[in-house]
């Protein structure tokens, strides 16, 4: 408790158990000394006075903002997670599929596809010649059909056997029949392809 005596006839200041005499220091000592016995007093009343309301409701509300964005990271941190299982389950599909077509590509480069050959037989057929039957067995093609003459079918079985897609080109049958030529060949197709 603080005693101000103002009264002409008493000059001093009682805080406390102290009592300062004011008519004996000079005018700044006397503020400073105030302020200082004020402090205590001060410090006790502050909650009335409402400061320490209004500091306490700032905490609060930066003490919100903070657990705000403390909850936006940990969602944060759990959707890169989650796109981190995602991405790593793409790659290891990748992976998957990165094998399955080495797998496709050895298959289809072990496999012979004959469309060149056949193409080159259609090249190399005569004018007056035609084929009625065609079969392809284990890289065997056999050949049958007709032709108008036999220098036709001459013509043609000497064009597959210097065809550079042909092997062992064998006439296996000729026979006439109603005014043509009926032949049989047999050849194996080489290891070219197209």
């Amino acid at each position: 408790m603080i005693k101000i005596n103002l009264s002409p006839d008493k000059k001093e200041i009682k805080i406390g158990g102290t009592t300062i005499d004011y008519g004996k220091i000079p005018w700044q000592k006397y503020m400073v000394s105030l302020f200082i016995g004020l402090i205590p007093y001060v410090a006790l009343n502050l909650p009335q006075i409402g400061i320490v309301d209004r500091m306490k409701r700032n905490a609060e509300v930066e003490l919100e903002k903070v657990q705000k964005i403390h909850a936006e990271l940990a969602k944060e941190r759990g959707n890169i997670r989650r796109s981190s299982g995602e991405l790593e389950s793409l790659m290891d599909g990748e992976k998957e599929l990165q094998k399955k077509l080495e797998v496709l590509k050895k298959l289809t480069s072990s496999r012979r596809s004959p469309i060149r050959q056949l193409q080159e037989v259609a090249y190399l057929i005569p004018s007056n010649a035609w084929l009625s039957s065609l079969t392809l067995s284990n890289q065997t093609l056999s050949l049958e059909g007709s032709g108008a003459t036999l220098t036709e079918i001459n013509k043609f079985f000497n064009s597959l056997n210097e065809s550079t897609f042909f092997q062992s080109v064998v006439l296996k049958d000729i026979v006439q029949s109603g005014g043509f030529q009926k032949f049989k060949i047999e050849l194996r197709l080489s290891g070219k392809q197209g």
